[in-house]
């Protein structure tokens, strides 16, 4: 093999590379433009569940409430004989993990929904939802899914519809306008809440989240969540006030058309006062969502 033989060689594998090379980023160059183009023009999302597949579902929420009394006299004696000291602490945590499967389609329209719960518990390690429970639901295509029962052994009705509401009331918390979104551009949702109370009805409350487009890339989209409750006044007969807000980041993956994660943290304000006594309850939370595709 003779020198001049290298030589034309290495040249020749260094003349590839370099074609190599200027073919690679000038592909480079046509996707980083055409993904600019999509950018400026928007991105239309859609959160949506798809048949035949299963989703592993996490939830954790850990919340820290501080009640904080005051009075006259003679009521702050009588919290102290009932043993309540003031600020009254409490840090109370709960974990849910569910999988989600989905069937196959019915009648070209739609497909059902089935939720097992895996493991649930709260602060002191306690089952929070019997084992064996489920939710079933419905799907139609392109649509958000709908919550049609509740299956829990020993649990009485009103728990089951409760448990169906609060469902319910998670899916439908992300509903993206059909209508292109750029970067920068917000979004709102609102629904309604109720909050138990006793010795008197449930207060309600009108949650009204924000969504701010913040970046896209090739897999995920990233927003800025702004959350507000405010109480609904109406004819509720409730002797006090709620608000609240909440910031957090929900990332939707571009590729499921689903949530990846969603992580919330929010306080809430409830000031009751009557007589001479005054109230007020504060509670802070963290609320994170993961999801996983664990077969398609």
């Amino acid at each position: 093999m003779t020198q001049n033989y290298l030589v034309k060689k290495i040249f020749l594998q260094r003349k590839n590379k370099a074609v190599t090379r200027k073919i690679f980023l000038s592909c480079l160059f046509i996707i980083q433009f055409q993904f600019f183009a999509i950018a400026q023009e928007g991105y239309l999302f859609k959160f949506k569940l798809k048949p035949q597949h299963e989703y592993l579902l996490t939830v954790n929420q850990n919340t820290h409430t501080e009640i904080v009394y005051q009075g006259d006299a003679e009521f702050m004696k009588k919290l102290k004989a009932k043993g309540i000291k003031t600020p009254e602490k409490n840090d109370n945590s709960q974990f849910v993990q569910s999988k989600m499967t989905t069937t196959d389609v019915y009648n070209d329209t739609a497909f059902k929904i089935e939720i097992d719960f895996l493991r649930t518990a709260d602060n002191d390690g306690k089952e929070m939802i019997p084992s064996g429970s489920k939710i079933f639901g419905h799907c139609e295509l392109n649509k958000l899914p709908i919550i049609d029962s509740v299956m829990m052994s020993g649990v009485a009705s009103r728990s089951n519809n409760n448990l169906m509401s609060v469902f319910q009331t998670a899916i439908l918390q992300v509903d993206f306008p059909q209508v292109k979104i750029k970067i920068g551009d917000v979004f709102a949702n609102q629904f309604p809440i109720t909050i138990p109370q006793k010795e008197h009805e449930p207060a309600k409350v009108n949650v009204v989240t924000k969504y701010r487009l913040l970046k896209v890339s090739e897999s995920t989209a990233t927003f800025e969540i702004m959350q507000f409750y405010r109480m609904d006044i109406g004819k509720q007969k409730i002797p006090g006030t709620i608000t609240g807000e909440g910031k957090g980041v929900f990332v939707y993956d571009m590729k499921s058309d689903f949530y990846k994660s969603y992580e919330l943290n929010s306080t809430l304000v409830y000031v009751v006062k009557k007589d001479n006594s005054f109230v007020e309850t504060i509670s802070k939370s963290k609320l994170t969502h993961e999801s996983k595709i664990i077969k398609k």
